[in-house]
């Protein structure tokens, strides 16, 4: 009973966490300002002398054991599990970044202009332009909720705030065309996002075919 008890705090505390996470953007749209990601770009930038997975690795490992670190500082502090509390759903908020989603699929419907850059938006800064038809688009918004939602979500739930973390830096790594890679270290960075990408695309895939895109999600999956 002590274990379920525990466990049920935790579940609690991490479905609590993802809605301030992503409700907080909403009722103070300044929030999104602080998904910047300058340090990680500078961070990576700093390792341009090392090249291919060990580069991907330490680029992520050294963030990552930071916020263990913090995470276990706070942990000391009384009350510990609020102030971690408050720090899990912080960092939660940062990696649903770099833009909120549904401003993104509401431009859909706008005007020309805005379709566009929405399109953009949500191909992501690596991909091409979208083609301007039902079924590359809605691979694409698929994408997008995987990638910018879903998967998050996923690791957050599976490993807390570092999983969080984690996820949206390899993805930044491995499909942000702005940063400067070597060929090697763009191609493991890649193989690394699209790894963690295999469960969450799995449950994704079958929860949209559920409410009907079945074929345009298949596709994106494949």
């Amino acid at each position: 009973m002590p274990g379920n008890s525990t466990e049920f705090r935790f579940m609690a505390a991490s479905l609590l966490a993802i809605l301030i996470a992503l409700g907080l953007p909403r009722l103070v749209p300044a929030a999104a300002a602080w998904r910047g990601d300058g340090w990680f770009r500078l961070w990576s930038a700093q390792l341009r002398e090392i090249g291919g997975m060990p580069r991907v690795l330490l680029a992520l490992a050294v963030p990552g054991a930071l916020c263990l670190l913090i995470s276990w500082l706070l942990g000391l502090l009384p009350p510990g599990g609020l102030w971690r509390f408050v720090f899990a759903a912080a960092v939660l908020l940062w990696s649903l970044g770099p833009r909120e989603l549904e401003p993104d699929l509401d431009a859909l419907s706008g005007d020309e202009a805005g379709r566009q850059v929405a399109a953009r938006a949500l191909a992501g800064t690596a991909a091409a332009m979208p083609a301007w038809a039902a079924g590359p688009l809605l691979e694409t918004v698929a994408y997008a909720a995987l990638r910018r939602r879903f998967g998050t979500l996923f690791w957050f739930l599976l490993l807390g705030p570092l999983g969080a973390l984690l996820y949206r830096l390899a993805q930044t790594l491995g499909r942000d065309g702005s940063l400067k890679l070597d060929p090697a270290s763009r191609g493991d960075a890649r193989y690394l996002a699209n790894a963690l990408d295999w469960l969450p695309a799995h449950l994704l895939t079958f929860t949209l075919a559920l409410v009907g895109h079945w074929e345009a999600v298949i596709g994106a999956w494949r």
